[in-house]
């Protein structure tokens, strides 16, 4: 997923909604690095609930978790 992605699926997000969920991704794994960042994004997008979007671009991250969880 692209940052342009990401942005467009949560534009009418909350800002406050965005930024708690933004602070509970980085708990869970600072973006320092660039292969970081669409681990971020997918981590976002579930704790706002928006995972299961259409063009959420939900990368294999999001994929693993579901097989682990099966």
């Amino acid at each position: 997923m692209t940052m342009q992605q990401f942005l467009t699926i949560t534009a009418s997000t909350p800002p406050p909604a965005l930024r708690q969920a933004m602070a509970a991704a980085l708990a869970v794994e600072p973006a320092h690095r660039q292969e970081a960042y669409p681990r971020f994004y997918d981590r976002v997008l579930d704790a706002l609930g928006l995972a299961g979007q259409p063009d959420s671009g939900a990368s294999s991250f999001q994929a693993r978790r579901r097989e682990l969880a099966a």
